[in-house]
Order: structure tokens, then sequence, then C-alpha cells
């Protein structure tokens, strides 16, 4: 890969303006939380790449995995960490190593996979106790029809999200990061629908068991304009915090965490 990590923002940065007409270095700036003037500098190589501005770019410009590995060694070893092996090269390791690799950023090529609700639920069942690497398993688990978990995990193994480990078929990564800068129908969809569940569940008789399986909870607040990028990422901190705290612990059951945060008023 010969083109600089300048370059490849470019690169993406022209192509999400060929999809968004509108979207501007501005308005790249104010997700990426840094002046437009300073970005403008960086974009035209005047003033270096900060590494938590790569990682920012990288996240709202859509780049691909292995581009983005490229550019985080790149920026590392500018640092002096010389990075021996590309997390996106990193095919040899086993299960147990690749749940401290971190998270893996899913290329939007991918993205099909939150089209229906139970795709993601389905690849968590592999990593359950007791997981024999049959479809029954999983149906059962997820009172989902077995021709559907059939046909889920053919695509999901197309996709490269699920792989052979031992005659089973595991999810491919611990911890997947379908994550997208843009409003994208699939990401939307697939809030909706984890949400329309959790509103039927809501709505339904629930029992003392029920409550203590799940938390119930919001809260309404007042909060100033300058606040809600902090808000906002304190809020995908707890999650990942979350997700990162329950990979060392046997897996037992598949949840789903849903947080809206959203204004009422104008």
């Amino acid at each position: 890969m010969k083109e600089s990590p300048i370059e490849i923002f470019q690169a993406a940065l022209k192509k999400k303006q060929g999809k968004q007409s509108k979207f501007s270095l501005r308005q790249l700036a104010t997700r990426a939380e840094v002046s437009a003037p300073f970005l403008s500098q960086v974009m035209n190589g005047k003033r270096a790449l900060p590494l938590s501005l790569a990682v920012k770019l990288c996240r709202i410009l859509d780049v691909q995995k292995e581009k983005r590995d490229y550019i985080l060694s790149m920026l590392l070893e500018g640092k002096g960490v010389h990075v021996k092996v590309p997390l996106s090269d990193r095919k040899d390791i086993d299960k147990a190593s690749k749940k401290k690799t971190g998270w893996n950023f899913v290329p939007d090529r991918s993205f099909w996979a939150l089209s229906e609700w139970y795709y993601l639920p389905i690849l968590n069942c592999t990593l359950l106790e007791g997981y024999d690497g049959s479809p029954e398993f999983i149906a059962q688990k997820l009172d989902l029809p077995l021709s559907t978990v059939k046909a889920a995990l053919a695509r999901l193994k197309d996709g490269h999200l699920l792989e052979l480990q031992e005659g089973k078929l595991v999810k491919s990564n611990a911890m997947n990061d379908f994550h997208s800068a843009a409003p994208r129908a699939e990401i939307r969809r697939f809030h909706a629908s984890g949400m329309d569940r959790a509103q039927v569940a809501l709505r339904e008789k629930i029992t003392d068991g029920d409550l203590e399986r799940r938390l119930i909870t919001s809260m309404v607040l007042t909060v100033a304009e300058s606040d809600i990028p902090w808000l906002k990422q304190q809020i995908i901190e707890l999650m990942n915090r979350c997700s990162t705290h329950s990979q060392k612990s046997t897996a037992e059951k598949v949840y789903h965490l849903g947080i809206q945060f959203f204004p009422h008023s104008t």
C-alpha cells in the first residue's frame, strides 16, 4: 500500500462527497471535533496528523479496516512504536487471542448483517457455553425457525463473519464495530428493530423473573448544546466497557443493549 495516510483520507473524503454532495470539510471538522482551519492544514500536509484525529477520521469517512490498520501502524511507527503484524493480517491467532485484539471495524460491504435483527445474535450464539456447532442449538436459544438459522449461517459464513474452527462455525471476531458517522439506512433499521423488540416485551406482562433479567430505565435531562458530543462519547465508552468486560466471563446468554439519546425539544 503506497498511499500516505493523508492521501487515503483525501480519497475517502472525495468518495463521501460523491455520495453526499453537501458534505464539506467544515462538516468533517465539526464531527471530528477540531477546527476547520486546523483540519485543512492537516489534509494539505502542512501539519502533522495526530493519532487521535486519524482514528476519528477513519470512523467518519468509513475507511476500510485494512487501510485503517495501515494508517494507524504508520502513525505508531512514526512515534517509535513498531507494529509487527497489522490486525487485518492476523489470520493465525486462536479464538482466545482474538478476544484481546479489541474491536474489529467491519467494512461497509458487510453492513447487510444489520438488515435482520437475528444476524448478530446468531453470531454471538456461537460463543455460548455448550454450543455444539449445530443450527438446532441456535434455533432453540433464539426461538427461531430452523430454516431461518440455516440460511443465516450460510450467509454469515459467505460474508466471513463466521469461520470454521474445530469443525464448528464460530464468530470470526469477538467484538465487531458496525460504525459509521453517516446516517446509514442499515444502522437505522437495526436500531429500530432492537427498540421494537424491546417495546413488545415491555408491553407484555412482565414477571419478577423477567425484571431480574433485564434493565428498563430512562431519564430526561437538560443539556448545553456544547456538551452533546461529550455525552454521546461517554455513552459509547460505557457500552464499549460493557462489551469488553463481558468477554472476560463464560458466555451463557445473548443480550441486546440499546440506548437512545434524543432531543424532546427543538
